[in-house]
């Protein structure tokens, strides 16, 4: 998460699980491998 007040940068996990990967797949015909999600924000 990062902080679009101050900068700051949060580590913070969260779950995602396949059905975002799966849904990709299914529309697109793509496979990902991984991926990147950034959040912004205020803290």
């Amino acid at each position: 998460f990062i902080c679009t007040k101050t900068g700051k940068i949060y580590d913070v996990e969260v779950p995602i699980g396949d059905s975002l990967l799966k849904e990709l797949a299914a529309k697109t015909g793509l496979k990902a491998t991984s991926y990147k999600i950034e959040f912004y924000g205020e803290a």
